[in-house]
Parts: structure tokens; C-alpha cells; sequence
């Protein structure tokens, strides 16, 4: 088997988030015609669980700390990869020397990022961006690679009129199947909801944004309603004085099992300003029957209808008219979750859809 080297920022835990979700998943797809070796340039002493995890797909670990990441060319010597994946543009940039010595260079983008901070700049006036020189430097280590995979089309087009003849191929988040738990009924789920991981000013704007501008909007509709917030490093929110005493903002922190948590809620609000890429949580929200209301950002990468399945606004207060609208209406809340779900079942899942992604994944290497 040719040999894959995956360059990543850490140990993925799929758990976690939407970035780490998609190293864990790409490696375990690889691993089946590619002999995969993982290099995470940091390591966290509680990634055991993930480790044995990805040694069970025969994932090799070369982990930091090892004598031969000091020596890099020394790896590359040892092992013979053929290729090399890089998760994020600028894990590239620590081997920039050694990159002739691959067949192949293969760059998951996940997010354009300068494309993230175009939109923050303009949500977030009084925030200095030197877009210019951001920009320059992550096309800069585009043009090194052979290959570029996007989460979504729109991301492809926009990097195909940079590169025209550079291959570039969007592989959308999938799910490898799909959890058969009972769903609840409209009459036995209540409250609204949001996942994220906090850490990210991306989640951390969407959830301010959406407590001080849009809730208050939607309790004056719903006023018993409470906002639940999950998801790693939630709990700083906590700590925010002007949240403290809200017996309105449930702060559930992280959750073992997504699709379980987010089944008992009724609506999930995805109100982000802005970002890049595809949002995962949009995927975990349908899959568990909690039908969504969400920005334009939010709805990067996927191919749901507004008003059919999906509620799509970008103004605070048809935002919160629509909270309301699929909260109160069991009829249009049935349709909007069930037709969501068929088209994420159809679209979005491995298993009805593995020769499109494994003709998508080797592509990227062939």
C-alpha cells in the first residue's frame, strides 16, 4: 500500500468539534486503500482514547516528542511516503523545505480563513483586520499544493478563479451512519438550543449575538422559553457577570452524545455572523429531529431549502419571528424535521453514498 503522511495540529477527537471531526473521519477513509501515518504537531496526555481508537484502523501515530520529528527528513527517508496531507493551510507552512520530497501535497482547507475575516471585519466594525497580508500569505501556501479539498462548492469556485489549473475537490461532512434512537415528538421537546466549540470566536460572537439581540425578541413570543448552550468550553459563559443569574441561559458544558442531547429540544438556532466552511452542527441538529433556524453562514455547504427544510434569516428580528413561528406551529415543525432529515439521509450519509465519496476521496490522492 502507498503510504499517506496526515500533518494535523493535534490527536483529532471527533467529539469535540467540526475541524477534529473531519481529520478522524478522512483518516479512518484513507486507511482503507493507503497505508496512513498521523502526525500531530502537539500531544495531549488524555488523547488515549482517541489514539487506541485510530490504532484500531491501523493508524499509525508518530507522535512529537519522537526523535524523528526533530528530523524530518529522516522520517521521510525512514518511511517512503508518497504523500503528504496537511489539515489546515498552515500546518504547511514548519515543511515548507521538505515539500519536493512527497509525490504529492494535499491541503484540506476546511475554512478559507481569510474569507471568515472578510465577514468579521464587516459584522464587527470597530475590529482592525489587515486583510490584505492574511489573505496573501494563505493563498500563498495554496499555490504549493497539488491538490485542495473544500468543504463546500462555494469555497471551490472561489479558489478555481485563483487557481484555474490547480485540482480542487469538495468533500462535504458526512456521517458514517446514522444513530436509530426513538426521535421525541413536538409535544415532549421544549426549549431552543446551541452547540459549538467555545473556543472559537466564531461560536462565541453567535452566542453573544443571540442572547442580547435575538432572545429577549423571542421570550416576548414564548416567554417561559429557555436557551440551553453545549458544547466544549461552554462554561465560560458561566463566568460572564451580565449571565450569571439568568435562570433563562442553561449552560449543559460538553456532551458525550450529540444526537441524544439535541433530541429533546425543539428548535436549534444557529444565528452565526460569521465564518467559513460547513458547520457541522447543522448535520448534528437535523439528524436528531430538531429542526433549525439559521443565518446564510450557517447554511454554507448544504442544500436545504428555506421553508422547506430549513428557516433561513440574517435580521434579528425575523430571526426571532421565525424562533417563534417553528416553536408554536407542530404542523410546519413536522414537515421542516422530516424533510430535513431525508435530505441529509440521502445527501450527507456515508453509507448511501460511499462510491461518491470514495471516488471524491481518491481523486484527491490518484
Amino acid at each position: 500500500m502507498k503510504k499517506l503522511l496526515v500533518i494535523s495540529p493535534k490527536i483529532p477527537r471527533p467529539d469535540s468539534g467540526a475541524g477534529e471531526y473531519r481529520v478522524d473521519q478522512l483518516c479512518r477513509k484513507y486507511s482503507k486503500w493507503l497505508n496512513v501515518f498521523l502526525l500531530p504537531l502537539q500531544f495531549e496526555w488524555d488523547s488515549v482514547n482517541y489514539i487506541n481508537s485510530l490504532k484500531k484502523e491501523n493508524i499509525n501515530l508518530i507522535f512529537p516528542g519522537h526523535k524523528g520529528i526533530y528530523d524530518f527528513q529522516g522520517l521521510i527517508n525512514k518511511y517512503k511516503f508518497e504523500y503528504a496531507l496537511f489539515e489546515w493551510f498552515y500546518t504547511l507552512m514548519p515543511f515548507n523545505n521538505y515539500l519536493s520530497c512527497f509525490k504529492k501535497i494535499i491541503v484540506d482547507t476546511h475554512e478559507l480563513y481569510y474569507k471568515k475575516l472578510e465577514k468579521k471585519s464587516k459584522v464587527l466594525a470597530n475590529e482592525r483586520i489587515e486583510l490584505a497580508p492574511i489573505r496573501s500569505n494563505e493563498l500563498e501556501i495554496y499555490s504549493k499544493a497539488d491538490t485542495l479539498i473544500t468543504l463546500t462548492r462555494e469555497e471551490s469556485v472561489e479558489l478555481a478563479r485563483i487557481f484555474p489549473n490547480k485540482k480542487i475537490i469538495t468533500i462535504p461532512i458526512w456521517m458514517d451512519k446514522h444513530k436509530e434512537f426513538e426521535y421525541l415528538p413536538f409535544k415532549n421537546r421544549r426549549d431552543i438550543a446551541y452547540l459549538g466549540l467555545m473556543s472559537r470566536d466564531v461560536n462565541l460572537d453567535a452566542v453573544g449575538y443571540f442572547i442580547d439581540e435575538i432572545f429577549p425578541m423571542v421570550k416576548i413570543g414564548v416567554p417561559d422559553i429557555k436557551f440551553h448552550l453545549a458544547g466544549v468550553n461552554s462554561s465560560i459563559f458561566k463566568n460572564i457577570e451580565k449571565y450569571k443569574k439568568r435562570k433563562d441561559i442553561v449552560i449543559d458544558g460538553e456532551v458525550e452524545d450529540i444526537c441524544s442531547y439535541l433530541n429533546k429540544f425543539r428548535v436549534f438556532v444557529c444565528p452565526m455572523r460569521f465564518g467559513a466552511g460547513q458547520k457541522k452542527k447543522i448535520l448534528d441538529a437535523v439528524v436528531s429531529g430538531c429542526p433549525v433556524v439559521t443565518s446564510s453562514v450557517g447554511l454554507e455547504g448544504y442544500s436545504l431549502t428555506d421553508g422547506k427544510e430549513i428557516l433561513l434569516s440574517d435580521t434579528k428580528k425575523d430571526f426571532a419571528a421565525k424562533v417563534i413561528y417553528l416553536y408554536k406551529n407542530e404542523n410546519i415543525w413536522n414537515n421542516i424535521s422530516q424533510n430535513a432529515l431525508k435530505k441529509v439521509m440521502k445527501l450527507n450519509l456515508y453509507n448511501n453514498n460511499e462510491m461518491y465519496y470514495e471516488k471524491l476521496l481518491k481523486k484527491t490522492v490518484f
